[in-house]
């Protein structure tokens, strides 16, 4: 990850250059030469990828507004040098492989949709956790409504500010996995005022109770292996 500079990578033919929170990804044993005039800094992991999963081609990805990632990268380089138990910077590491994974999916689903609504998306995910305003999303999206309007539905089947309910909904699933947060706590970081409009609401998107659809989440074993891995 490029934490300062613009340095450029050689591999193959290729060259990729980057710029400020970009992330370089290569596979084992791929030959990569680094390249920058002036100061730079990055930050780098090696890992085990035993499974799939993030796609093994050399390439750079674009995370300087995917704070997490950067964030997570440097916990990493902190848990490194400490003495806290390897399984802590594992499953640290599997979130982050995980992250990039779904980031990188993210990125490509965008691309498919229509400028206006991606940028209707991008608006309504960044604001996953409060109230949206009608004419605040069309401002940004540089359309109508009854036009954003058309575009959601003809590509999510739903209205957009229905959409932004899903997005609520699946933020509220997200964090019902913190088995120390209370219902009421979780409502309000989702942006709702009122916990028992919450939890009817939740009822009526997932079919359960909050309180049940975490107890049966929490009884389910976990899907991913840790992977193992290093960093320098």
């Amino acid at each position: 990850m490029v934490l300062q500079g613009t340095p450029g990578v050689q591999t193959g033919e290729a060259y990729l250059e980057s710029r400020r929170g970009d992330l370089f990804i290569f596979p084992a044993k791929t030959a990569h030469d680094q390249r920058c005039r002036g100061r730079w800094r990055t930050l780098c992991v090696l890992f085990a990828n035993t499974g799939r999963l993030i796609e093994e081609t050399p390439r750079v990805v674009g995370c300087a507004r995917e704070s997490r990632i950067r964030r997570w990268m440097e916990e990493l380089a902190v848990l490194h040098s400490s003495s806290v138990p390897a399984i802590v910077s594992d499953c640290l590491l599997l979130a982050l492989l995980t992250q990039i994974g779904h980031f990188e999916d993210s990125l490509k689903t965008m691309a498919a949709l229509p400028p206006a609504l991606a940028k209707a998306v991008r608006f309504l995910e960044q604001r996953a956790g409060g109230e949206v305003d009608a004419g605040a999303l069309v401002r940004h999206a540089g359309v109508s409504y009854s036009r954003l309007g058309a575009l959601f539905r003809a590509h999510f089947g739903c209205a957009p500010l229905q959409y932004h309910q899903r997005l609520r909904m699946d933020l509220a699933k997200r964090l019902l996995l913190n088995p120390y947060a209370s219902i009421d706590e979780i409502a309000g970081q989702a942006g709702f005022a009122d916990a028992n409009y919450f939890c009817r609401l939740f009822r009526k998107v997932h079919g359960v109770a909050p309180g049940k659809w975490r107890r049966e989440a929490m009884a389910r074993p976990p899907a991913a292996a840790r992977p193992g891995g290093v960093l320098c």
